[in-house]
This record gives structure tokens, sequence and C-alpha cells, in this order.
């Protein structure tokens, strides 16, 4: 029974119950109402109840998370974070690399592309960066045609090693080349294992030879190889770029870590068996499993304020996110980090800005992966969970995100996404994200909007007793805010309920000191390109000033206004 049939059957009797006119009646008529209303009021709980599931986290401990981060791609426009205002620029990277506690930054250089180009693009990013997160590494993404393999990989490994030297600027890792399933840059399956011999091979010559010339160490030979990066996990070239480098001894032992994106399809248990006896955990090795790109690209997205923000796309982000750690994933990296506002391009980025006005704003998506970065440390130990949504589709049992079939609405993305780790100071670390209620595009169907009731079980604390848990949320008008009422796991199951794109996390205790948090900045059109009002405003002080609301209450009127004259029109 859907709601509108309930309202239509309750609407006589809520009527009744607020005109005089009852209060005038007899008592049978009375006494009819409210008897009746019970029945009513029984049938709207069922119809509205929510919809349980079960996560269980299964005892045995699987890959380390090894932390977030992103791109720093500044082309819209082009060296626009140069431009930025001092303060601005600064209170973004803290944002990132601090409060959301970023950890890897995904840097690019083109193969016909000078290093002193690289360096102009990318010192002032890594100086404010290293500032605020001495930690932080380096993945080094090599762009362009191939030609020859063994030229190719060379060349990337020696402009590494110049970086190094002239710059001083490490590279901790190092893929082979950006979705090289991309037909433009023509590296074929023989290729990809040869690519990562020579990359494995030059590094450490290069090594060797400064070692050789002035008794210094760079590190070259502790830079990591990571392969493929491919677009997705959806078509064979995954499975054979990965074939490939585990059928060459030789490149498997050069090789650290496997590498996908994680877009319309993402990592699946199929994708995770392909590689799980190289990885710790679910099989014997020593490597790792990465993800390095992520976001709804070519899609707009409205910047958040104090109020309001795009959940739908926020939730999607997270989910994606929670699903590919679930299966295996220890660094996932969204795809640009700090960008210019665009009209069309607004999903790709984690914060935007105007360079001319200074004005910034994160997107939702930012509070999301801020919470999750405050759920799981650096450290955190990963299980294994699987859900009851389904016991035949693999999809459902292992909360994936797959491609969907456009011509089968009843094939969607797994509503319910989970994750279990037990953290490094020994507190174990869920986090659940609902992604129902997202509008349907070509590849990607949702489930319409739905409540869950959700009983995370974790197998390794059975029989523990009773513990309380904070529960932390994330969503529109609700972002990382802590529930009043924490929630008490009994032997290891703690039961939740979690709302239509809502992130719920659960800990015994959160970090949620926020040194710095976005600026209360007037919006304005991400269109302007640093005309108008909105440039004075955003650099009013955070909170408190009335020309801010005043400006805010001009705008939301000049909206109605513009609604209803495309009403009359």
């Amino acid at each position: 029974m859907e709601k509108n049939d309930l309202r239509r059957i309750a609407g006589p009797f809520m009527s009744i119950l607020s005109r005089r006119s009852f209060f005038r009646a007899t008592a049978a008529r009375r006494l009819c109402a409210f008897r009746a209303l019970p029945s009513i009021l029984m049938l709207v709980g069922i119809a509205w109840s929510n919809e349980p599931v079960t996560i269980t986290a299964h005892a045995g401990a699987k890959q380390t998370f090894e932390g977030l981060g992103c791109s720093h791609v500044d082309n819209d426009p082009p060296l626009a974070y140069l431009e930025l205002p001092t303060e601005s620029r600064l209170e973004m990277i803290e944002l990132l690399w601090k409060e959301a506690r970023f950890h890897y930054l995904r840097v690019w250089l083109e193969v016909d592309e000078s290093l002193e180009s690289f360096n102009t693009r990318l010192s002032r990013y890594l100086t404010d960066m290293w500032a605020v997160n001495p930690d932080a590494r380096l993945l080094f993404s090599p762009h362009g045609p191939v030609g020859n393999p063994r030229g190719y990989a060379g060349h990337f490994a020696e402009q590494m090693y110049l970086l190094r030297r002239d710059y001083g600027i490490p590279m901790y890792a190092t893929g082979i080349g950006n979705e090289p399933n991309n037909p433009d840059i023509g590296m074929s399956r023989e290729m990809v294992p040869l690519i990562v011999k020579t990359l494995r091979d030059s590094l450490d010559y290069w090594e060797q030879h400064h070692i050789d010339s002035t008794g210094e160490h760079l590190g070259l030979d502790t830079v990591r190889i990571i392969a493929p990066e491919v677009s997705n996990t959806a078509d064979s070239w995954y499975y054979d770029f990965v074939e490939a480098i585990q059928q060459d001894p030789e490149a498997i032992e050069a090789l650290d870590a496997f590498a996908v994106h994680s877009y319309n399809m993402c990592m699946t248990k199929d994708a995770l068996d392909m590689v799980a006896e190289y990885l710790p955990g679910d099989g014997t090795g020593t490597h790792a499993l990465w993800e390095t790109e992520s976001s709804n690209t070519l899609q707009p997205e409205i910047p958040s304020d104090k109020f309001n923000g795009d959940s739908l796309k926020g939730s999607e982000t997270v989910a994606r996110m929670i699903s590919d750690v679930n299966l295996g994933v220890s660094v996932w990296l969204f795809w640009k980090g700090i960008q210019g506002f665009t009209v069309y391009d607004n999903g790709s980025n984690v914060i935007g800005h105007n360079h001319i006005s200074g004005e910034y704003r994160p997107f939702l998506k930012y509070y999301y992966l801020r919470q999750i970065a405050r759920t799981f440390d650096i450290g955190t130990v990963m299980r294994r969970c699987t859900s009851d949504l389904s016991a035949d589709d693999n999809r459902y049992v292992y909360m994936e995100n797959w491609y969907c079939n456009p011509d089968d609405p009843n094939e969607t993305k797994s509503p319910v996404c989970a994750a279990v780790g037990q953290n490094p100071d020994g507190e174990w670390a869920i986090a659940v994200v609902n992604q129902t209620g997202i509008p349907n595009r070509p590849g990607a169907n949702f489930k319409p909007a739905t409540t869950y009731d959700v009983t995370i079980q974790i197998e390794e604390l059975a029989g523990s007793g009773s513990q309380q848990y904070l529960v932390f949320r994330c969503n529109n008008g609700t972002r990382n805010v802590i529930d009043d009422n924490p929630a008490t796991m009994v032997d290891g199951a703690v039961t939740v309920t979690i709302g239509p794109n809502d992130l719920v996390s659960l800990r015994p205790h959160f970090d949620t000191t926020y040194e710095t948090e976005p600026r209360d900045f007037v919006l304005r059109s991400p269109e302007c390109g640093g005309c108008g009002s909105g440039v004075v405003a955003a650099f009013l002080p955070p909170l408190g000033f009335k020309a801010g609301s005043l400006a805010r209450r001009r705008k939301r009127r000049a909206r109605k206004c513009r609604d209803t004259r495309g009403k009359a029109a």
C-alpha cells in the first residue's frame, strides 16, 4: 500500500478531528471516529516500517587500511591554484590534508611535459600540503602514448630520478599509466609486465648511479609500483592485464600493488578473487590493492553551505569507498581534490573554488569522506562483511557497486554498503551507508528511498558482553553529528536505523575536533567568474556578519521572483 493511499483513507478521519462541527457531533460519531483511528494508524505503521538488514563481519584479519587521497589536476582554469588568495588556499589544504586526513596525492606527468612545467604546477601545492601533513605520500602517474614500452618506462623512471635530485620531490609509488585500456595510450597486454619490470630495473639503476656519483641515497629503489589502474573491473581489460603480470614471475615480484579505478563498476568479489592469493589476509602474499580514481565525472553538483548539499552524490561516493574497502582495497583515492567551480563537472571535485574572489566551498561528499577518515584510522585492520539482502546475488551479499543493465530496472546497486575494522588503538569501528533514492542514470540503477534497521554482527566479539558505541551521522542537514543516545552492542551485535543517503559510523570514541572548518561564504553561481557582490562577501568572517544573511535573503527573494515569472510564463 502506498503512503498516498493511506492518506486518502485517513484523510476523512483527520478532517473530522480538526473541524469544529466534530465537537458538536453526537457521542456515537465521536466514538466511531476514535475506534477507526487505531486501525488506520496501524496500517500506516506497517506501511512505513523500516526494512531489516543484517551485516556479518566475519572473523579473520584482512588488509590494512592505509588512507584516503586524491589527484591534483588544477585545469579548470589552468593553474588556478597559484592565483588563489593565500588564506583561502591554505584553508582548503587544511580541510583536505588535516581535517579529512588525506594521505595520498596522485600527480601527473605527460610524456612530453618538461620537469619545469611539472614543478610550476605542483610546487606550491606540495609545499602547502607537506606543511600541514608532512607524512603525505605522492603517487606518480605517467601519462601519454606508450610507443616503445622499454623507452616509455625508462623515460618516466629517469624523470622521477630528476624530480628527486633537482627538485627534491620524492615519489612514494608510481603507476604504469592512467587507464591503460584507453586505446589512445596504446598499451597492449604484452606490454604491461614489460613496463612493470623496466620501471623497477630503471629506478634501481638510477638509485645506484646516484649513490656511485655522490654517495647519497635518494630512495628510488623503494618506490612502489602499482598496476594496471584500468578504468573499471567490468570488462576483460582488468583480468587480461592482471593475468599478464601474474604469469610473469619477474613482473609479479616487481609489482607492489594491484590497482583499479572505481566509477560505475567498482571492486567486486570476482575481481578480488583474481588477486586474493597475493594479498595478506585473503592469501599469504605481501601485495596490496589500491583504488586510485573515483568520481561522478561530468555531472553537475551544487556546492554545500551550512545547511544544504548534495547528499545523493555524497552517499554514492562513500558507498563506493566502503564497498571497495570491504573487498580488499587498502588505499582509496577520489579524483580531484581542489578544483575550480564548473557548471558541468563539479561531481569530480571534493572542494570547489573561485580563484578570483577566493571563495571556496566543499561539496557535501567532503563531509562524508571526513567522517570516514575519523572512523577508520590509518592502520585499521579490516574484516570481510556480507549482508543478507540477497542470498543468491553476490552484488548484494558482498555489497558490490556493479554496472547495472539499463533495460532492467530491477537490477540495482546494493542499497546498503558496510565495512568493519579494528583500529590501531584496539577499538572496533563500523561504517554503513544507505544509497537509495538516487535517480537512475544509464548503467546505474538505485532502489527507491528506503529506511533500514541495520544489525551489524561482529563474529570476533561474540560473547564479549555489552559496550556503548557512539553513533556518528552524515547527511544533508546532519553532517558529522553524533546522536544524543549511543547504541549498545551486545555480544558483538548492534542495530542502528539508517535513512536514505545516511552515512552512519559507530565507534566507542570519535575524534570530532576540527581546527579548521569551511567558512560561511555567500555562495555565488559557479558560472560567475569573479563579478558581483559575492566578491566582497567572500572575505567576510565565517559567522555573525549580518550582511551575509542579507545577501542570502536577497538571493532567495530573487530566486522566488524568477520561479514565479517562470510559472507565469
